[in-house]
């Protein structure tokens, strides 16, 4: 069962996951949370639009 959206679980195994990958190709940790966190939002504005996904990250920060 998919987390609940809006609860920022789902954009954080998409971050962790990518980061993972980029961590296993030789890229530091910090580096590649912030390439996971950057290709998670780039999809998450595709799917949802920039202002759906703007809407959704205020939710997940309550």
């Amino acid at each position: 069962m998919k987390a609940k959206l809006g609860s920022g679980a789902r954009f954080a195994a998409i971050a962790n996951k990518a980061a993972e990958s980029y961590e296993s190709k030789g890229a530091s940790s910090v580096k590649a949370k912030e390439i996971g966190a950057a290709i998670a939002a780039k999809a998450g504005r595709k799917k949802y639009g920039a202002k759906k996904f703007s809407k959704l990250s205020a939710m997940s920060r309550k």
